[in-house]
């Protein structure tokens, strides 16, 4: 600590656990401290005052963790400013979708797999695009979607292939990771997909065999859910080293909320202790598309309080497995600068060769900003700059002192889409605010850090946070 002077963040949340302990949140810094009970209002005191001298801070992690800042501090310019570093981020991150076609048919997906695979023309000008991208960046990330992207294994070789070789000739730095159904992704060709850099993965499991494959049936009938566990299993048990990392996610919806102690139990016994697979709990939403129509009915909605019992169903079953965010990760709610779609060198590349933004963006009906399917390729500059300059919502005054601020809640409940309708959709419309009602969660997620012991403990003795 240097200052002389300090004063409480505007960004700090108190509350109070079953024990009486005190649990203190910033919402910026994401850090978690607990107070025992007995000195919960000397701590509180300390945070209720205007200013506090360097000499009464009995505690420094006060300090540390941003709960006590500089009295001269300007909180909201150091909000800015990571922000902007996050929007204005020198590397140059693709959504490359080599093809819209799928083997699965799962019920809540809104494609419509009219586009096939990418053409050769298409491929050509893609790498024309990245070499003129990446002379002003300072390397290259390439997230493979799709469809399902190993469908098109032979695009993935093609141009990760070129990728690797251009960012090697410029001295960039290149990865990649992609997100999969996971029935054809093999152990040869995961193998294959280390040697292109792809590292990081995200397969969706939806709960048990049963629920999984009524939800995420194949094409053609039987297991998708054989496939995939069948799969992984040998990646598990063969490939030693820690290299990758897969995420498996679960879609929640009503048909398979009821059966999550069973499956967790199961997740539990294959993949505890393996730090290489991670879970994540996601409620199943609609995203539009014919195929939800018949669905609809079992998803779940606010009401259901499914956060909130996923924390509880996890810290009752003790679990090793590694919560890789979304429902039941207890990791708080806390500073979020935007979606990866708000950065300025953040681009979609579709099959078809339209450049875009964001996956929902052609199906919504909002206008490209170039395309690679000609002769050529083109970014049309003009339109560019309409989603560049619609990152930035106008921040109503009464947000502007509140402790959630660096949330953004301002901004994820609006996302850039709906923020360029706002702007040059729908003229003469001036949006408000949406309080998020986040509360609940807030402290659910907190409890559930504490349990845990995701914490520091305010006893003169710090302990880190796991």
């Amino acid at each position: 600590m240097k200052a002389e002077f300090y004063k409480p963040s505007q960004f700090n949340y108190t509350t109070f656990n079953d024990a009486g302990d005190l649990l203190i949140y910033n919402t910026f810094s994401g850090v978690l401290c607990k107070a025992l009970a007995k000195n919960s209002d000397k701590v509180l005191q300390l945070l209720s005052e205007e200013t506090v001298d360097r000499e009464r801070i009995e505690y420094p992690l006060l300090a540390k963790a941003q709960y006590l800042v500089p009295s001269y501090a300007d909180e909201h310019a150091l909000l800015h400013s990571m922000t902007e570093r996050f929007l204005n981020s020198s590397l140059l991150e693709l959504t490359i979708l080599p093809t819209h076609q799928c083997n699965c048919r799962c019920v809540y997906c809104y494609e419509d797999f009219q586009s096939g695979i990418m053409s050769e023309k298409t491929q050509r000008n893609l790498v024309k695009f990245v070499k003129k991208r990446l002379r002003h960046c300072t390397g290259l990330y390439v997230s493979w979607f799709g469809g399902e992207p190993l469908v098109a294994m032979d695009v993935i070789r093609n141009l990760s292939a070129q990728f690797i070789e251009i960012c090697k000739t410029e001295k960039k730095r290149y990865t990649a990771s992609m997100t999969t159904n996971g029935t054809l992704l093999t152990l040869e060709t995961l193998r294959e997909l280390q040697k292109y850099r792809v590292l990081i993965y995200q397969i969706t499991i939806d709960g048990s065999r049963e629920t999984h494959d009524m939800q995420r049936p194949l094409v053609g009938g039987g297991s998708s859910y054989d496939l995939i566990m069948d799969n992984l299993l040998k990646i598990k048990e063969t490939i030693k080293v820690k290299n990758f990392q897969i995420l498996l996610r679960t879609n929640i919806t009503k048909q398979s909320f009821s059966d999550m102690e069973s499956y967790i139990r199961k997740m539990e016994k294959l993949f505890g202790g393996d730090t290489r697979f991670q879970i994540s709990f996601n409620v199943a939403a609609d995203w539009g598309g014919e195929r939800i129509e018949s669905y609809r009915n079992n998803l779940l909605v606010e009401d259901d309080n499914v956060p909130e019992k996923m924390n509880s169903l996890i810290s009752q079953l003790n679990t090793t497995l590694d919560f890789g965010g979304g429902l039941g990760a207890g990791e708080g709610i806390c500073f979020n600068p935007g979606c990866h779609v708000d950065k300025n060198n953040s681009f979609l590349i579709e099959a078809n060769g339209s450049i875009g933004k964001c996956a929902q963006q052609t199906r919504s009906n909002f206008p490209e900003i170039g395309n690679l399917s000609g002769d050529d390729f083109y970014l049309d500059e003009f339109e560019l700059v309409k989603w560049t300059s619609s990152v930035h919502p106008k921040i109503h005054e009464k947000c502007t002192k509140c402790f959630l601020l660096p949330i953004g809640c301002y901004r994820s409940y609006s996302c850039i889409l709906r923020r360029y309708r706002t702007k040059y959709m729908d003229e003469g419309y001036e949006e408000e605010p949406e309080c998020p009602q986040i509360f609940e969660k807030l402290n659910s997620d907190l409890c559930m850090r504490e349990k845990n012991g995701n914490f520091y403990q305010l006893e003169g003795v710090e302990f880190d946070a796991r």
